[in-house]
């Protein structure tokens, strides 16, 4: 069910952007150049094609860096090899994992719970 989920996404932020719902499109200030590519492509396509605002596509970006830190942690990998999985490193999660990276993302962290539900989501 993942597997699909990803497809689904990644489908969605690799095709051209335009605009939607009576929004234009405006291009995203931040690149967000140290996160990998697909995630890069997620946060440009909040904000151009969805038309979140800026401030909520650095909310996911920080989210985004924490999940690559505990996974590169957890593989022993480094953020270029990350990278270079693209979107199949998403579809190769696990319920372990993906329980793992809950606690790694609230150990110590003053989040309020809409944060910690949007760092799960």
């Amino acid at each position: 069910m993942l597997a699909f989920l990803v497809s689904i996404v990644y489908d969605e932020i690799t095709r051209v952007p335009k605009a939607e719902h009576g929004k234009e499109n405006r291009p995203m200030k931040n690149t967000f150049n140290d996160l990998p590519r697909l995630a890069q492509d997620f946060l440009k396509y909040q904000v151009e094609v969805l038309g979140h605002a800026e401030n909520t596509a650095v909310s996911y970006a920080n989210d985004l860096r924490v999940l690559y830190s505990y996974l590169a942690q957890r593989r022993g990998l480094t953020l270029a090899e990350i990278d270079g999985q693209g979107a199949s490193l998403l579809e190769a999660l696990t319920a372990d994992e993906l329980d793992g990276y809950v606690s790694f993302s609230a150990d110590g962290s003053p989040l309020s719970a809409s944060s910690r539900c949007r760092r799960v989501s």
